[in-house]
């Protein structure tokens, strides 16, 4: 029959709560590792017991060389024995007991960020990681806790993230699986985590987002904790570059056009600052400027001959800031501006007229033009316009008039891409009426009209004239040479002898009587030209009086009178 002697040890321990900056008052204990060592607390008091079943309750056994219930005490960390001599068998039974009084060791490291040291403080930027390792010689660790300024210490699980900027201490220690604690350790450093701000000064903008081309570029960026380290701009797609501060930016590199400027600072922590951009325009495009003569010109071989009635017309464009002046010269005189087209030299020979254009930015273009050089030519205006009156009109000082009928033709002419169509607008008209063959206006009344050349590259040119519309004919009048007899209006028509002279008349108050005709009882019309005489005694006249005014209106007139016997 088997025996069984089961001694088992008893240890005590102590446990406590956990406050701020304090450490937990950890339980001294014992751990059973993986190996299946027994460890021991090295300051543990130690019991043994005995039982002859494993299911019996072990008894303590009294120490012979001790007060009752005095414990035994391991002499020191490391492997230990309690040892029972079988004289039987000649053998000893060993029950190994480890002991471990050696706190464990941990670690801090800050990672994944930029530092620096400034006035004896480490300093530490964005995407900081805080790590916290710990190493145990036996027992094994069983928990590492670490408390963050003045909070309570709380277990270490994960890295550890801070995101409030300033100075910070991490207070750290671990506990082993027997109750070995650490001593608190302590780490002190500071965060920044916002990166500068920057401002960009443009002194000088032309016009909206035009910039001048002796405009000074300015970059400026603050920082409050660890300083701006540096500042970086690129212009469109070009690399970065860094910034010197209190320096002007030089942009004369960028071509004409559109421009964009990306800029953005870093502080000593690489903390970035998300970029910013300013759009702006560039104008350096000297003006275009062409030329073009107005009036006769001729070809023989590789010349070109213009009469002394020619005039030369400069038209200068530009693309972003606009004209400022054209000036030219006359055969190496003097420059003048241009405002009007100028009539060339009526003098047999060559002549030379330079000219050239400046926008508003100073850009200037140069050019040439000579009678024994050929011409390249660029369209740059519109059609050479012109209007006729086709019917009815009459000009009475500086007004026209015309009639209903009269047709308004417009014509135009563009010697260079072509006319592509005419257009017009009446009087308060806004939308453009596309002109056809002809146009008429059936309103009485003075009206402006504006028309409107387009060429096949869509450069427009336009003009206006007035026109007054007079569609009414002549007021008629007549006066009879006596007064009607006594007898008259007996049937409410006149009566006058019959040597009476009848006078006709008209008047009209625009443009004026022209002629009057007239008709006795339906006969022929014939034109008056003097008092109308030689009536019959005793008949009825029905006299029809027309009278036209100087752009054909008619207006019409019946008398009605009788003659008696005398």
């Amino acid at each position: 029959m088997k025996r069984y002697l089961s001694i088992v040890c008893t240890f005590l321990g102590f446990s406590g709560l956990l406050s701020a900056q304090n450490p937990e008052e950890h339980k001294k204990t014992t751990y059973t590792d993986s190996l299946g060592r027994f460890i021991v607390q090295v300051d543990m008091p130690l019991y043994v017991f005995v039982s002859t079943s494993l299911d019996e309750t072990p008894r303590r056994l009294e120490r012979s060389d001790k007060p009752e219930n005095e414990p035994i005490y391991l002499d020191g960390p490391g492997k230990h024995y309690i040892r029972h001599q079988d004289a039987i068998n000649h053998r000893a039974d060993m029950f190994p007991i480890w002991a471990d009084g050696q706190a464990p060791q941990t670690t801090l490291s800050l990672t994944g960020s930029q530092t620096i040291v400034r006035d004896g403080v480490n300093w530490y930027g964005s995407n900081l990681t805080i790590t916290l390792r710990t190493t145990d010689d036996l027992a094994g660790v069983k928990q590492t806790y670490y408390a963050i300024d003045d909070g309570n210490f709380t277990p270490y699980i994960n890295n550890i993230e801070i995101k409030e900027e300033g100075l910070h201490k991490i207070s750290f220690y671990s506990v082993d699986n027997v109750g070995n604690v650490e001593t608190v350790k302590h780490r002190e450093f500071s965060l920044d985590l916002t990166p500068p701000v920057t401002t960009i000064q443009v002194d000088s903008f032309f016009r909206d987002d035009i910039i001048a081309n002796n405009a000074r570029i300015t970059l400026s960026s603050t920082d409050n904790l660890t300083g701006v380290e540096r500042i970086m701009y690129r212009f469109n797609n070009e690399p970065e570059r860094q910034y010197r501060v209190g320096t002007n930016i030089s942009f004369a590199h960028l071509p004409d056009g559109l421009h964009t400027m990306t800029y953005y600072a870093e502080d000593r922590l690489k903390n970035k600052e998300q970029e910013k951009s300013i759009s702006f325009f560039i104008d350096k495009m000297p003006p275009i400027v062409s030329a073009d003569v107005l009036g006769d010109r001729f070809i023989v071989g590789d010349r070109v001959y213009f009469s002394g009635r020619s005039k030369l017309k400069l038209t200068a464009v530009d693309n972003r800031s606009g004209i400022k002046e054209i000036l030219y010269s006359i055969n190496n005189g003097p420059f003048q501006e241009y405002e009007d087209p100028f009539y060339l030299p009526a003098v047999a020979g060559r002549h030379t007229i330079r000219y050239y254009a400046t926008d508003e930015m100073e850009n200037t273009t140069r050019g040439n033009y000579t009678h024994s050089m050929g011409i390249v030519w660029v369209d740059l205006v519109g059609p050479i316009l012109s209007h006729s009156l086709s019917g009815p009109s009459f000009t009475k000082g500086d007004v026209q008039f015309i009639s209903p009928e009269t047709r308004i033709v417009l014509r135009g002419v563009d010697a260079e891409s072509g006319l592509q169509y005419l257009s017009y607008s009446i009087g308060n008209q806004i939308e453009e009426t596309r002109f056809d063959e002809y146009f008429s206006i059936k309103e009485s009344g003075t009206h402006t009209i504006r028309y409107f050349g387009y060429d096949n590259v869509n450069n427009r040119n336009s003009n206006q004239f007035e026109v007054t519309v007079d569609g009414d004919g002549p007021e008629v009048f007549n006066t009879f040479s006596v007064s009607p007899a006594n007898d008259a209006n007996t049937d409410g028509i006149d009566v006058f002898p019959s040597y009476v002279l009848l006078y006709l008349a008209a008047t009209d108050m625009l443009t004026g009587n022209a002629e009057i005709y007239y008709s006795i009882n339906d006969a022929r019309e014939i034109q008056y030209t003097a008092p109308i005489r030689g009536f019959a005694k005793n008949t009825s006249y029905t006299v029809v009086v027309r009278a036209r005014d100087q752009l054909g209106n008619f207006s019409e007139k019946t008398i009605q009178f009788r003659t008696n016997d005398f």
